[in-house]
């Protein structure tokens, strides 16, 4: 039995790092600073950025892995003082400690049952603690030398009277998880959450509706009369803040399925677009490669493939040297060079990407990235919750 003990505390260790990388993930993509997707992001099925971007991230404004890791770490706690039997009820203890992996095995039922029913993408590292939740449980159980419903509820008076710490233990999960929750909030810069959702959202209010008429670069998602909210973004590839924006952006399109997302680049470079001064071709590289990739059906690989490696391209030598650069990137993707090629070169492509240009323009984009919600500008659009509230907002009353 000391065996099966040891095993269960192995793995409660186990659940609390993976719930604490989770929680580590889940603040910098809510709130727009993600560098890059989590390692158990695979594909459009198994993309673990798309849960976190759900509703169903949290419980009471405060993620999921917070609660899931505090009620963890509770366990092991009051297992490991039952095992080395630091406390004068041991067994008291150890039934406790199976109790809250019962409450972590329901919680797995339900999350396990809402991921298979209501979402499109799935959480590997999820998955791994429901089964995670349900090994600790059934490895506690044969420790029991009592049985343990008669003598749980027996042992609830005394929470309130000789073994008041257990009762602490309780108290200290919401406590703890909502002091976490908010020192994540406040080490991102964003303790007044809600203030800043709400100023989004009553900005976003009182802009004027604009028409955007020239055609996306890069579309994902429903029809935009099938959709309940479109979001336009207008972006430079080597705009850092653009690279961050994306993963949040990628995110929350991939939790919503009834949502449009529209790219439209903006370069800041002059080359191609007439709002800009200074010129330098690189921008305007990344923008053709993309749009003539699109042409070959690989329009968002390359996206994805230029935000990920932006770094490596800034430090391109040339235009030229950026042109190999992006052709060895992508040398693994499906598509003709060298079509790739003479389209970049074309006259056409040069016009497609200022039309792009004149349109960010004629909306009046200063910078990028620069976020459209149904048409409107859209202050912090690149935050998940100012995402949400928008949203629900467009739900409501219709676009």
């Amino acid at each position: 039995m000391k065996t099966f003990t040891k095993v269960a505390l192995f793995l409660l260790l186990i659940s609390v790092f993976i719930q604490a990388y989770l929680t580590m993930q889940h603040y910098p993509l809510k709130l727009g600073f993600s560098t890059g997707p989590s390692i158990c992001t695979l594909n459009q099925t198994f993309d673990c950025d798309a849960v976190s971007a759900s509703n169903y991230s949290t419980f009471l404004k405060i993620p999921i892995s917070i609660w899931g890791g505090v009620l963890y770490l509770m366990t092991f706690g009051t297992l490991l003082l039952s095992w080395l039997q630091w406390t004068e009820r041991p067994e008291r203890l150890k039934r406790f400690a199976y109790a809250c992996s019962l409450l972590s095995s329901g919680a797995a039922l339900v999350m396990g049952a809402i991921s298979l029913s209501l979402m499109s993408a799935y959480c590997l590292f999820c998955f791994a603690l429901y089964g995670l939740s349900f090994a600790v449980t059934l490895l506690i159980y044969p420790t029991l030398s009592e049985p343990f419903f008669k003598n749980f509820l027996q042992d609830i008076p005394a929470y309130f009277t000789e073994n008041k710490g257990i009762l602490g233990t309780l108290i200290a999960i919401p406590v703890v998880s909502f002091m976490i929750h908010r020192m994540a909030l406040s080490h991102y810069g964003a303790s007044e959450l809600e203030r800043l959702v709400n100023r989004g959202v009553q900005g976003w209010v009182a802009e004027p509706q604009q028409t955007l008429s020239v055609p996306p670069l890069l579309t994902k998602g429903p029809d935009a009369d099938k959709a309940k909210l479109v979001i336009s973004e207008f972006a430079d590839f080597l705009c850092g803040h653009c690279k961050t924006a994306s993963r949040s952006l990628h995110a929350f399109v991939s939790a919503h399925p009834d949502v449009r997302f529209e790219f439209f680049v903006f370069p800041l470079d002059g080359a191609c677009n007439p709002g800009i001064d200074r010129s330098s071709g690189r921008s305007c590289l990344l923008a053709k490669s993309t749009y003539c990739a699109e042409k070959q059906k690989q329009g968002w690989a390359f996206h994805d493939i230029i935000f990920q490696y932006q770094e490596q391209l800034l430090m391109s030598e040339s235009v030229g040297a950026m042109k190999g650069d992006i052709l060895k990137l992508t040398e693994h993707l499906a598509y003709s060079k060298e079509d790739l090629e003479a389209c970049i070169n074309s006259p056409e492509t040069q016009e497609a990407i200022e039309y792009q240009a004149q349109q960010g323009i004629s909306l009046k984009v200063r910078g990028t990235p620069a976020i459209f919600a149904n048409g409107k500008a859209l202050e912090l659009g690149q935050m998940i919750p100012v995402l949400e509230a928008v949203y629900e907002q467009s739900s409501s009353k219709g676009k």
